[in-house]
């Protein structure tokens, strides 16, 4: 295993949840990235290496199962764990984990997200990678990215 801390992107709308999972974590020895905006997460994804992505149930412009299905749909390989709202369910997990996350915790449960992003920061086993899925909508398929996220040639025009 590599001394470098783990690189985590975080993606969430509540800007002190953000804050203090990112201090948590750095205090814990992970290398954290925060926004609180999906086309910035799908730019920094494409730009740089990550091990996790910790995505909030509610970003601003999709939801994170619209997050997950874009990537399923561009056959990218990307672990993740959803950090939800309320209680979790049986039917939450499945859901989420049918999309390709890693994993689903409680917002309220820091503790349990902490474990959540050790176990599944450093696995040994290959990341899920499910090239041409159904899942997609007709939006993705047109376009390439999820709606409401300008693509990666976009992004390039605009930055």
């Amino acid at each position: 295993m590599e001394d470098r801390p783990s690189r985590i992107l975080i993606l969430d709308t509540d800007e002190s949840a953000l804050i203090a999972l990112e201090h948590r974590l750095e205090d814990a020895g992970f290398d954290t990235f925060t926004t609180w905006d999906a086309a910035e997460a799908v730019r920094q994804l494409n730009r740089q290496q990550f091990e996790l992505l910790i995505l909030g149930d509610h970003p601003p412009e999709l939801s994170a199962a619209e997050i997950l299905r874009y990537f399923r749909s561009q056959g990218r390989s990307v672990r993740c764990v959803v950090w939800k709202s309320g209680m979790v369910s049986d039917s939450d997990i499945e859901r989420f984990e049918s999309l390709g996350a890693s994993g689903v915790v409680p917002r309220h449960d820091h503790s349990s997200l902490l474990e959540a992003v050790r176990q599944h920061s450093r696995l040994l086993v290959p990341e899920i990678s499910i090239p041409g899925s159904q899942a997609a909508t007709k939006a993705d398929r047109v376009s390439g990215s999820p709606p409401g996220v300008k693509g990666e040639a976009e992004l390039a025009r605009t930055a």
